[in-house]
């Protein structure tokens, strides 16, 4: 879903907290990769969890929002979520050659990097 997110979303970011943030209970745990986030404006959101039974076994992905724009900002991440749902869980990622006609490459998502065309699709 980090990929998915990723792509989708404007302002995208990682939101990360230092170890003794949690140390000292500001925040309930770090993820050492960060929490996708969108930042927009004075506004951000980042991907939550919640448990949806009482031995937390099943949850389900929100958003946690901050700011004065939050609840625009909480659409614009849950679309994505609600959408990636029904997707294929197998991202397929090609790399061509920076440079490479736009003909000779699959309609898909490209992003153009330094010295690579990357194709990125959702069979």
């Amino acid at each position: 879903m980090h990929l998915w997110l990723a792509l989708a979303l404007p302002g995208f970011g990682r939101l990360t907290a230092q170890r003794e943030a949690v140390d000292r209970g500001i925040v309930a745990h770090a993820w050492p990769l960060g929490v996708p986030t969108s930042i927009d404006g004075g506004s951000f959101a980042y991907l939550g969890l919640r448990p949806v039974t009482p031995d937390r076994q099943w949850v389900e992905f929100g958003a946690y929002t901050h700011g004065p724009d939050a609840e625009t900002i909480a659409r614009q991440m849950i679309r994505p979520i609600q959408s990636w749902d029904h997707t294929s869980l197998r991202a397929r990622i090609q790399a061509h050659p920076a440079g490479t006609p736009d003909v000779q490459l699959p309609e898909d998502l490209i992003l153009d990097k330094r010295h690579t065309r990357a194709v990125i699709s959702w069979p």
